[in-house]
């Protein structure tokens, strides 16, 4: 089974601590690049010899499109590549992006996911990090993705943002739990180089929470979400039972995917691809799939063993040891044995039958412990 990912790079307006690759763009661009992406697909789904099991939208903002855009290009995903009959289709959103058009979208085609893009719950923490909504209308569109017959939404929330207390932070989490979406992905704000809150924390104008204040918050959250029923299932992601998200599991259990518009990335048979950044190029070249993608990395065995590793642990189920080890059985370094006995010794990680996972106290370091399955002679 192989996973589906579609870029779409425009936005309304740039947020303040966004680095992803998006943009607003003018009508014409947004029609050009809608026929760009439709000529890819038809292209790459020719060579694509499986069936595919998610479908996941995103951006930038999806539905800074018309839905006449969109339409077509969902359409097109249908009608080009053979989706399973379980097949979740997911589309990412901004409050205020959704009218009556989009919701007969959400009614007519096969999407069945919707990933609202909210953040807080505080119009005042909202505006500094430059969203282009309120929580007024992420309530509005909450309830047209439900009118429209979706029962799968997943919320956006996070936490370290400028000027938020504690009290600010379970706030959010307990009105979006009450809401009552069956995901909830919680991340804490990382400030990336190139972006407009990094200039403000180098000239000191950007009052984040202190270290202790941001691990206190990220302890808070699983306490708070299990209380609404959500189990944490990764690092940052919680879902109600059967609602863990399908696509993004993939990325971490060492699946397939196919990557589609500018910038897209690709995981196909263990070799990794990136599409062309240049909306010119890709413009131009769409239909060329040598010409807009090249190669970044080729199958190689020992970067498929860590990523095993520092991936599937990501995952609150963890990885079966076994199986790993039957795999790579020629490459299997003896020193992860070493490792996995110390996590466990340490009260980070658990071993149940053929499997290892960390415990909450591991996934709360995790980072350090995915750097221990990075071998030296990669």
């Amino acid at each position: 089974m192989t996973g589906l990912y579609i870029h779409i790079p425009f936005c309304e307006r740039k947020c303040a601590y966004c680095d992803f690759l998006s943009f607003t763009g003018d009508e014409d661009t947004k029609e050009a690049y809608t026929k760009a992406l439709i000529l890819e697909m038809e292209k790459a789904s020719v060579y694509l010899n499986d069936k595919v099991s998610s479908v996941f939208i995103g951006g930038g903002t999806p539905t800074a499109l018309s839905p006449e855009q969109l339409e077509r290009i969902v359409l097109t995903i249908d009608k080009q590549f053979e989706l399973t009959d379980m097949c979740e289709f997911s589309i990412e959103m901004n409050p205020g992006t959704l009218d009556l058009r989009l919701k007969d979208l959400l009614e007519k085609t096969r999407i069945n996911r919707v990933s609202i893009g909210l953040q807080a719950v505080q119009d005042d923490l909202l505006r500094k990090l430059s969203r282009i909504h309120n929580y007024a209308q992420f309530l509005d569109t909450f309830s047209l993705v439900r009118e429209a017959g979706i029962d799968n939404i997943n919320v956006d929330l996070m936490f370290g943002l400028p000027d938020q207390t504690m009290e600010d932070w379970i706030a959010s989490l307990d009105e979006i739990g009450r809401l009552g979406p069956e995901h909830i992905s919680a991340y804490s704000l990382i400030i990336e180089e190139g972006t407009p809150f990094y200039q403000m924390k180098r000239n000191h104008k950007l009052a984040l929470p202190d270290e202790n204040l941001e691990r206190d918050m990220y302890y808070k959250t699983k306490e708070v979400l299990e209380t609404h029923g959500f189990i944490r299932y990764e690092v940052s992601n919680y879902a109600k039972e059967g609602f863990s998200c399908k696509h993004n599991s993939s990325y971490w259990q060492d699946q397939a995917y196919l990557g589609l518009g500018l910038g897209a990335s690709s995981y196909i048979e263990g070799d990794r691809y990136s599409n062309t950044r240049e909306m010119k190029e890709y413009l131009v070249h769409s239909g060329d799939l040598e010409m807009i993608r090249q190669l970044e990395s080729s199958a190689n065995q020992v970067r498929r063993l860590e990523e095993r590793f520092f991936l599937g642990l990501r995952l609150t189920q963890g990885i079966n040891l076994k199986k790993v080890k039957e795999e790579f059985l020629t490459i299997y370094p003896k020193v992860f044995d070493q490792i996995i006995d110390e996590c466990i010794e340490g009260k980070l990680m658990i071993r149940q039958g053929d499997n290892i996972r960390l415990t909450d106290k591991g996934l709360d370091v995790s980072n350090s412990i995915f750097a221990k399955f990075l071998l030296e002679d990669d």
